[in-house]
């Protein structure tokens, strides 16, 4: 007789952090707006859980028992690793970071990359091409201590990344400054000291829209534009 998996759920609400602890000693950070489903208990042979969003993931060493990670494009296989995981739904590309250990990344059945420490793999969901590069993991998982850390980053992934923490929605409205290069750490300051530091050091202003109650007495994510000075 066959027993059928029971799945838990834990989400991390736009604009928060969450952490659990899994049941074969693993440990997982989930970014905002992320969810992550694992069984209560691991089956024998594999430990297999589904992401959606983004998540840090520190796993228990255990070679006969492999980590799975599916999300809607990859699977990534590890063993006693650290990594992180970006795959929202919304977006068309998905990554991996490694910072220590190793990982299998499957992309499809044709394509399977091994990782070494250091190394981020983006894979473009819609080309189906994959790129590997290498360097300081820091930026990609400092968000789990509640940093932003940006190294020379477009200001439109930096407002992107910005919007995703506080959960608020941020338009840049110039293509200009979108492609402009941006380097800085925030650690734990609020979201309007963070603007005005943006607004010090780039040539921006920007602009908050208040916001609005809707019929059903929920109010609609707050929005902000971000213009070039004139």
């Amino acid at each position: 007789m066959t027993t059928q998996a029971v799945y838990q759920e834990v989400t991390a609400p736009d604009g928060m952090l969450s952490q659990v602890n899994l049941p074969d000693g693993s440990s997982v950070w989930l970014n905002s707006g992320s969810k992550l489903n694992y069984p209560v208990v691991f089956k024998r042979g594999e430990r297999h859980v589904y992401l959606a969003g983004e998540a840090y993931f520190e796993v228990h060493s255990d070679k006969k028992h492999p980590f799975i990670v599916e999300t809607n494009q990859m699977k990534i296989k590890a063993t006693g690793t650290a990594f992180n995981v970006e795959a929202y739904p919304a977006d068309t590309v998905e990554a991996v970071t490694l910072v220590r250990g190793k990982v299998a990344v499957h992309m499809g059945l044709m394509k399977h990359v091994n990782l070494h420490p250091s190394e981020r793999l983006y894979y473009h969901s819609q080309s189906k091409e994959f790129q590997v590069t290498s360097g300081d993991t820091y930026k990609w998982c400092s968000w789990k201590d509640g940093i932003l850390a940006f190294r020379n980053d477009r200001l439109d992934y930096v407002f992107k990344k910005i919007g995703q923490k506080f959960n608020v929605e941020i338009a840049v409205t110039d293509p200009a400054i979108a492609s402009q290069l941006y380097r800085a750490t925030f650690n734990r300051e609020s979201l309007d000291v963070i603007l005005n530091l943006l607004k010090q050091s780039a040539p921006i202003q920007y602009k908050r829209q208040a916001r609005i109650k809707g019929p059903d007495g929920q109010y609609s994510k707050e929005k902000i534009e971000v213009f070039k000075l004139p």
